[in-house]
């Protein structure tokens, strides 16, 4: 009698601790999965210009419709990875086929336009609340940061700089 209450002890004991392993493991995905979500919202310039132009009264309104924005768009951006993983395998198989890699470029070039088109549904709907001079803030905002990329991409890599096979003139 003494070994089964021990047993029944035991079990119950491992129950409850992989009931609790469990159970954290899910809220802690939860928690990441919302913290990654508003951490890639946070990072994306363009939804960042929208959220800075906003008056501030509204922009928790307007990054609470973004990031469920997001959490739909996520199938696309899985369906894009996706495709970006088969054309990998298919480009490294031993036997080469050009074919099917441009067909795996295709569907690759596919789905990132879903995703790029998600993006900017998103942030039409993100400005149809701003005013014309909040909005026009926004462009101004847009317009500053692709100019800053343009220009940090001519220090990375400058378009005139002779390479080392052709001397400069």
């Amino acid at each position: 009698m003494k070994g089964l209450r021990t047993a029944l002890f035991v079990s119950v004991a491992a129950n409850i601790l992989l009931v609790g392993v469990i159970g954290g493991a899910a809220l802690s995905n939860a928690r990441h999965e919302r913290v990654a979500t508003q951490n890639a919202v946070a990072r994306a310039p363009n939804v960042r210009a929208v959220l800075e132009a906003a008056p501030p009264e509204r922009r928790a309104e307007i990054r609470s419709k973004v990031i469920a924005a997001w959490r739909e768009g996520r199938p696309a951006r899985q369906e894009a990875r996706k495709a970006r993983a088969d054309v990998y395998e298919i480009a490294s198989a031993d036997a080469y086929d050009a074919a099917a890699v441009k067909a795996g470029f295709a569907r690759v070039r596919a789905a990132d336009a879903k995703v790029a088109a998600h993006l900017h549904d998103m942030l039409a709907d993100a400005m149809a609340g701003l005013s014309a001079e909040e909005r026009s803030m926004v462009l101004q905002r847009l317009a500053q940061r692709r100019a800053a990329i343009g220009a940090r991409r001519q220090l990375i890599a400058p378009q005139d700089a002779p390479t080392p096979e052709a001397p400069a003139p």
